[in-house]
């Protein structure tokens, strides 16, 4: 692999080096059909990346300079140079790799039973077998008849198929997740998923397409210079996670950048911190007067939360300055995603810590009926807990930091891949493809896993409840034992396979 450093950001000499040697920081040049070593961001060239075998999308991902790649994808026609950011354990394919293995490791309730009844299975099936031939004996039968009696009874009884009956199906589960772009954390996500009753959405990044954009600044301050309150507001916002921030941030490109100091994020309500010998907050209609301030005025900006935006506010000295209208279209596929739920029979709220108005004009225009607004990440948590004491079982929805109490509250939690760490690690699953409609695909293939793991437990006691008589009777050869335990259990493994096959139907 070609590698380079270079203080002013450009590629000065490239040397080959192994992957092992890269670290944080380097530069690395990527020829076309070449596959990138490592998680980073384009700095130089143009080309499309094939992603599959991240985000199981089969299409080409076109990359520009500033534009994030992930390792184990292939460089298909251009070179580009790229800046790494992680190597090694902490990129996304590793990460993928080690959840896989975790998810195959954890054990579904379901499973944990099986186990249990395995435990006991064994030994009794050695004392029946140990009575089965003293009974023959007892009754006259010779020592041959009884013998292989006897060993009938042991060929004959199955453990493999109830060993195999639920490990199979979650290893296949996870594994056709994972090639369409889901991170499974826990087999026993499969149980939990199956059973749901109701699915919550955050708005801003899983509804939203997480990427807003600054549409207007309306100014109360005459007195304050526009580009002044776009310089102060991005150098505070420079230091936030959250999307909304960076919208501003990217705005005031070109701009003077402040130095802050004593930041303090309030999720669900905004920012503050001192800028330029001010104490600068940022957020909500609701965070303003909870800092004291004064002088909003909220009428200039309805029409915008009427559209769908998201208006915040700027303030200083205990005055609002201004508010910022921040646009972010809903994604392509919500609509669909949401549609495609509904006819599963479930229900679909939407939670978001933004304004009533702009929450019920996304909500609407997505298809969901049910918004809650102006929910803070406790607020969140408390609505989940509400949901499941009643008896629902919630999927929770979402992609920032505000998001994680909520994504552990729920039975079961998604963070979408583009997400927050921190929401990424409180959840059940990640969509490392951005795609809504694979939240319907991830319920429906819970549910035929879970069902094909039922079956097979089914199958697994039938088979030895039917078998075990019949053995002890001394009706099967133990050849013929034999084929019917080997038989139990590729029959067991059959019906696991068919988790490979294609859904039939949109709720299959």
């Amino acid at each position: 692999m070609e590698s380079g450093k270079d203080d002013s950001g450009g590629v000065l000499e490239t040397e080959v080096v192994p992957i092992s040697a890269l670290v944080a920081g380097d530069i690395v040049l990527v020829r076309p059909g070449a596959k990138v070593p490592a998680d980073g961001v384009i700095i130089e060239g143009k080309s499309e990346l094939n992603e599959s075998i991240i985000t199981g999308e089969s299409k080409p991902v076109f990359k520009v300079p500033g534009s994030e790649v992930i390792g184990g994808s292939l460089n298909l026609y251009g070179a580009i140079a790229f800046k790494v950011k992680k190597t090694g354990n902490e990129t996304v394919l590793a990460g993928i790799i080690r959840a896989v293995e975790d998810a195959q490791a954890r054990k579904p309730r379901i499973q944990i039973l099986a186990d249990r009844i395995v435990g006991y299975f064994v030994p009794a099936i050695l004392i029946i077998a140990f009575l089965t031939v003293i009974g023959y004996l007892l009754s006259g039968a010779s020592a041959h008849s009884a013998l292989m009696t006897g060993i009938s009874v042991l060929v004959i009884a199955c453990p493999c198929s109830l060993g195999l009956a639920t490990p199979l199906a979650v290893l296949i589960f996870t594994g056709s997740a994972s090639s369409k772009g889901i991170l499974i954390r826990g087999g026993e996500v499969i149980e939990n998923a199956s059973r749901l009753t109701h699915v919550v959405f955050d708005k801003t990044g899983t509804i939203t397409a997480g990427k807003p954009a600054l549409k207007e600044i309306i100014k109360f301050d005459p007195d304050t210079e526009v580009a002044y309150i776009l310089s102060v507001a991005a150098s505070i916002e420079s230091v936030s996670e959250h999307s909304i921030g960076r919208s501003i941030v990217e705005a005031a490109r070109g701009l003077k950048i402040f130095t802050v100091s004593d930041f303090k994020a309030v999720p669900g309500r905004g920012v503050k911190g001192v800028v330029d010998g001010k104490t600068i907050i940022i957020g909500s209609m609701t965070f303003m007067p909870e800092e004291g301030c004064i002088g909003l005025s909220h009428s200039d900006a309805v029409r915008f939360e009427e559209a769908g935006d998201t208006v915040v506010y700027a303030a200083w000295d205990k005055k609002v300055r201004a508010a910022f209208v921040i646009s972010d279209m809903i994604r392509e596929e919500a609509i669909e995603a949401v549609k495609d739920i509904r006819e599963m029979d479930l229900d679909i709220s939407m939670i978001s810590g933004d304004n009533r108005t702009t929450t019920s004009s996304i909500a609407s225009k997505a298809g969901i009926s049910n918004a809650l607004s102006e929910a803070s990440p406790v607020r969140k948590k408390e609505i989940i807990e509400k949901m499941q004491r009643n008896g629902q079982k919630v999927m929770m929805v979402g992609d920032g930091i505000n998001d994680a109490p909520a994504l552990t509250e729920s039975s079961v939690g998604i963070a979408m891949g583009r997400g927050t760490d921190i929401a990424m690690e409180s959840a059940d699953a990640v969509l490392v493809r951005n795609d809504l409609r694979l939240i319907p695909y991830f319920i429906r293939i819970s549910r035929r896993a879970y069902s094909v793991i039922k079956q097979n437990i089914f199958w697994a006691f039938f088979y030895n409840i039917i078998s075990i008589p019949l053995a002890v009777a001394g009706i099967l050869h133990p050849i013929i034992a034999a084929g019917a335990m080997a038989a139990s259990s590729l029959l067991v493994v059959i019906n696991s396979l068919r988790l490979k096959m294609p859904a039939q139907g949109r709720t299959s």
